[in-house]
């Protein structure tokens, strides 16, 4: 049983909602429409829309965006239309966590009953969307960013596990989920998650190479690295770098075969380019540099240090530094600290990979942090995402924290208190000051993690970020738009809170 996937993957599904975060997400909705016209979008249909992040080339309109994630939500997204002719497709959506968790159930015969009766419950107070077929494209992408997201922890786990044991790995990958923001951008329409997908994927055969000196191996790291491209230019930048790096300093006659499986996993982002702007490059490149428009903006060198320290703890209006945003994070500053002092930084091979890429990833992306993340007040650091990858392999291995069932109740805790002060308040900026303390609390706690006998109490609180999740979703229920959590029981307790508040 594919453990890390499955239980990813239901928790995920519980907390999904048809909110969007980020103006661009109308544009990816209009984007996986545009799949059967040329991919050229229909920007007229937006509608309080701020900017023109759009280009115009050939008489056409586009996105300066990846199409991948946009064809891949396509045949969902044309599903949940079909199934709209006979049904309610969202309700198919908000049995498939109850489902799943009636079905596991049957393993623990205590929980039978009180997930029979959620199961039943979701059936009883479900209440179909208004007019489904103008969400139906967000939750085709969103539901496509949840299996990816699910099989990204899967194979973190799978890793893991040959590391540690399986307790410990599960929790590194439960925790990699929901202590950072990876869940937040999971349940978006952005890209973020196909990009993690592709990148793991990328550690997971190379990591197979090194253990097994298969060229075969290699070039399928090789190839994912290429295709990555496809997804995310930059996120595809930084892993091709690492892998040659890596290559040119240690093993330096394979380096041919990675560049060739490069060269071969980059040949559908060429095609998909050539085919659309007879250009062989990312669509994001296209969009940013050849159209006379730029979206985002490299930062000068002063501008770029001065920002370093918030990135890793500070807040600005929704935006919090990695540490303020996960604070399991600090769990590692011990450990580093300890390493520098007493010079044992002995790595393993492919250790040395993960801290190349980490590297990569920082110094790429921090240039464009102050304009792309700080400036548009969006919610944590997006870009540096797969930055996370690298961070809980190293929590895994030298932390090695262990969750219990109980953390489950410490999630709906987060969930609970989050949903009962964001809906009897107006107030958003005392919720996110109150989170900024708490997680400097916690970071302290994780700080000094080794000195505590039980640490799976203490990782529990590592799921701070669920707050976040959950209090920007019910923000959008005070807005205009029918926005609702698609499990039955969520929807109905906010409505019940909305309804005591007015």
């Amino acid at each position: 049983m594919r453990k890390a996937f499955t239980l990813a993957f239901l928790t995920l599904m519980l907390l999904m909602s048809n909110h969007v975060y980020l103006n661009d997400e109308m544009l990816v909705v209009l984007q996986v429409e545009s799949v059967e016209r040329g991919f050229s979008v229909e920007v007229e249909k937006l509608k309080s829309y701020i900017g023109t992040p759009w280009f115009e080339l050939n008489g056409n309109k586009y996105a300066p965006f990846s199409y991948l994630l946009p064809i891949l939500a396509y045949p969902i997204y044309k599903l949940l239309l079909f199934l709209s002719n006979f049904g309610y497709p969202d309700l198919l959506l908000a049995l498939i966590a109850p489902a799943g968790f009636l079905i596991l159930s049957l393993e623990y015969k205590k929980y039978r009953i009180f997930s029979l009766a959620f199961f039943l419950a979701c059936i009883l107070l479900f209440k179909p969307i208004y007019l489904f077929e103008d969400w139906a494209a967000v939750y085709a992408l969103k539901l496509v960013n949840v299996l990816a997201t699910s099989m990204t922890a899967e194979i973190l786990f799978r890793i893991l596990r040959e590391e540690v044991d399986e307790k410990v790995a599960l929790s590194a990958s439960f925790l990699f989920v929901f202590a950072t923001p990876v869940a937040y951008w999971t349940l978006s329409a952005k890209i973020h998650a196909i990009s993690l997908l592709i990148i793991a994927s990328s550690f997971y055969f190379f990591r197979r190479y090194l253990k097994s000196d298969r060229t075969r191996d290699l070039l399928l790291s090789s190839l994912l690295a290429g295709f990555c491209f496809f997804a995310r230019a930059l996120d595809g930048l930084i892993v091709c770098i690492s892998i040659l790096l890596f290559l040119l300093m240690l093993k330096r006659d394979r380096i041919l075969y990675a560049f060739l499986g490069i060269f071969a996993g980059y040949i559908p982002c060429a095609l998909f380019s050539y085919a659309l702007f007879s250009l062989p490059l990312p669509v994001e490149i296209i969009g940013n540099r050849f159209s006379n428009v730029s979206y985002i903006e490299a930062s000068s060198l002063t501008e770029t240090l001065s920002i370093l320290p918030f990135v890793f703890f500070g807040m600005e209006k929704s935006t919090l530094g990695m540490l303020s945003y996960s604070p399991v994070l600090a769990s590692l500053i011990p450990l580093v600290i300890r390493a520098m002092r007493e010079r044992k930084l002995l790595m393993s091979d492919f250790e040395k990979l993960l801290i190349i890429f980490a590297a990569a990833c920082l110094l790429i992306y921090l240039p464009y942090l102050k304009h792309g993340i700080i400036e548009t007040n969006v919610r944590d650091h997006r870009f540096l995402l797969p930055l996370h990858l690298p961070l809980f392999y190293f929590i895994a291995t030298r932390v090695r924290p262990e969750l219990r069932l109980s953390s489950a109740a410490t999630v709906s805790c987060f969930f609970i208190t989050t949903a009962v002060l964001t809906c009897l308040t107006k107030n958003f900026e005392a919720i996110s000051a109150a989170y900024f303390a708490i997680s400097a609390f916690l970071n302290l706690l994780f700080i000094f993690a080794g000195r505590f006998r039980n640490r799976s109490d203490l990782f529990s609180l590592a799921f701070l970020p669920v707050a976040f999740l959950t209090s920007d979703a019910i923000r959008a229920y005070h807005g205009p738009y029918d926005i609702h959590f698609t499990n039955p029981v969520l929807d109905r307790l906010v409505e019940a809170l909305i309804w005591l508040s007015v």
